[in-house]
């Protein structure tokens, strides 16, 4: 089977795709990345092969307020998806793919794949909009590329996810479905969406001894992600909050900070640029972070309640959930305060009803269907060419 998979030219989104591709590649498929410039040194290092197209629009790195309301943020993933629909349709012309692969919030791969009548499969690593919302906010921009292309228009985006769509969202934190039967658990037959456990990939990266070393005290760890974690005031705000409790704090503030520049100086902190997650987030007793897709569910894997500070996308929404579901404490970056900050934590200490709720989250994302069920599926789209219906998987 000959892959091209496609995602946004962020970290995270690449993040997001990378242990399908990788299982994919693992299982003796042909398989190749098309992405946005500036991507491919982190689509190397984990051994996959990647082209890079169009221009390095996230070059600069993503502000904020690019994503600050759900107009913007159509425009920037509208342009991106414009770049990118050339370079990938020569891309599965090339490699004569069997199938695409593309990750939610990349709309190039399912056009230029359409384009070149090949079949694709998305994996939702973000929750599933009723598809009117979904169209009211995108269908212009999604009929204009389609009439560009050659391809009849589809105002209702019914060829967004026509085939097969690997659903690696937590079902209980999902919206509710467009269909009203299955608000109540009604009948939902002919539907291609198909759950899969949500994926974990972390770069590659020895492990310090520090964090093996024997623990006498909770450990609070803090991250901010990849893409919006130029936050030192918020870091700086944890570390005065806890600096007198008694708990060991660690801080991950990524590549292109600099560590020093945060200027935290408190004896129970440590400040690093990384460290691999799953060792971390394994250890943790309390997690302080911006409600990410992939820290959040890393966390979730290992049962760990949190504290969430939201800042953009779809932040806001994983927090809201998380919150409802009793698993964390949701603050506003206005209200993440070393006072607030550290009262949230100690109470998501102290209260052993954070973690139980998180464990019933972990049981959940157990549960679901692994990786290898994905590649399964995929293989069945490209011998067929036809939609993988759950009742027929």
């Amino acid at each position: 089977m000959k892959v091209v998979v496609t995602c946004q030219p962020a970290t995270g989104h690449f993040h997001a795709v990378a242990p399908l591709a990788i299982a994919a590649r693992d299982a003796g498929h042909d398989v190749v990345v098309a992405t946005g410039r500036g991507l491919a040194p982190w689509v190397r290092r984990s051994g996959l092969e990647v082209v890079e197209l169009g221009p390095d629009w996230l070059a600069e790195g993503p502000r904020t307020d690019q994503f600050d309301d759900q107009r913007r943020r159509l425009r920037l993933m509208a342009v991106a998806t414009a770049a990118l629909i050339p370079g990938i349709v020569e891309t599965v012309r090339e490699r004569d793919a069997d199938v695409v692969l593309h990750e939610s919030l990349e709309w190039a791969g399912p056009l230029a794949a359409d384009s070149a009548g090949v079949p694709f499969a998305a994996l939702g690593q973000l929750p599933r909009l009723p598809r009117a919302v979904t169209a009211e906010v995108m269908s212009g921009a999604w009929t204009a590329a389609r009439t560009r292309l050659g391809l009849d228009p589809d105002p209702g985006m019914h060829r967004l996810y026509p085939y097969l769509y690997l659903d690696s969202y937590i079902p209980s934190m999902q919206p509710l479905s467009d269909n009203p039967l299955a608000w109540f658990g009604g009948d939902r037959s002919g539907d291609v969406d198909h759950l899969v456990m949500p994926p974990l990939y972390q770069v590659p990266a020895a492990v310090p001894d520090w964090l093996t070393a024997p623990r006498t005290r909770p450990l609070v760890y803090m991250t901010m992600g990849t893409a919006f974690n130029e936050f030192p005031h918020l870091f700086r705000a944890l570390a005065d909050g806890l600096r007198d409790e008694d708990v060991d704090v660690v801080m991950t503030v990524g590549s292109g900070v600099d560590v020093d520049a945060v200027g935290i100086d408190a004896p129970n902190v440590r400040v690093v640029d990384y460290v691999p997650q799953e060792e971390i987030l394994s250890r943790t007793d309390v997690l302080v972070q911006h409600s990410g897709y992939l820290t959040t569910v890393g966390a979730l894997r290992h049962g760990v309640p949190m504290v969430v500070v939201p800042v953009a996308v779809d932040q806001p929404y994983h927090a809201h959930r998380l919150a409802a579901a009793g698993v964390a404490i949701r603050l506003s970056e206005a209200e993440a305060t070393a006072t607030r900050l550290r009262e949230s934590v100690r109470a998501v200490l102290d209260d052993d009803l954070y973690r139980r709720n998180a464990a019933r989250l972990q049981a959940e994302l157990h549960a679901m269907p692994p990786v290898e069920r994905g590649i399964e599926l995929l293989e069945r789209l490209a011998a067929t060419g036809k939609p993988v219906l759950r009742d027929d998987a």
